[in-house]
């Protein structure tokens, strides 16, 4: 489990976030050191020293259960989830269409399945998502969507004939 993930189930944004910041910056000096050009560009900067231990961090890693952070913060259905979706979409190499190696999900299949519209549209407007991507079962993240709340699939009336829709 990375610290990203364990930041997450503990729900501090502070944390979380101070890890994101500090995996995406990319210096050409040594991690943690100073770079004022002073007599201490050698020792270690005490404004970063804390932060070296989050630079090789992997957003897209994965929990024992082939989940990443995006996919537990897709699927999660409290308040600070979203929030959680917005850092994670700000870091450059987040993997939007990773699927879990449970059922093959991506997080949009882990939000739309949950009801997490506010998510799914987040992920929605990125333009590197791949809608047409399927899971295990051959669904889509919007053909789970459409099997899983009731009324967005048309019913197939067969008395009125073939393929008309019942009214």
């Amino acid at each position: 489990m990375s610290t990203l993930h364990v930041y997450f189930s503990l729900r501090n944004q502070k944390a979380f976030q101070r890890v994101l910041d500090a995996s995406r910056t990319h210096s050409s000096s040594k991690p943690g050191t100073s770079t004022s050009g002073g007599k201490s560009w050698t020792r270690p900067s005490p404004l970063t020293a804390g932060t070296r231990l989050f630079t090789n961090v992997d957003v897209n890693a994965r929990d024992s259960s082939g989940r990443s952070v995006l996919h537990l913060a897709a699927s999660a259905t409290d308040a600070s989830a979203s929030e959680y979706v917005r850092m994670l979409l700000a870091h450059p190499n987040i993997n939007v269409n990773l699927a879990d190696t449970e059922n093959h999900w991506t997080a949009l299949h882990r939000a739309l399945y949950n009801g997490n519209i506010t998510i799914a549209v987040l992920l929605v407007q990125r333009p590197d998502i791949d809608i047409s991507l399927k899971d295990f079962e051959g669904y889509t993240a919007f053909d789970l969507y459409n099997s899983t709340v009731e009324g967005t699939r048309p019913v197939i009336d067969e008395s009125r004939g073939p393929r008309k829709l019942r009214v």
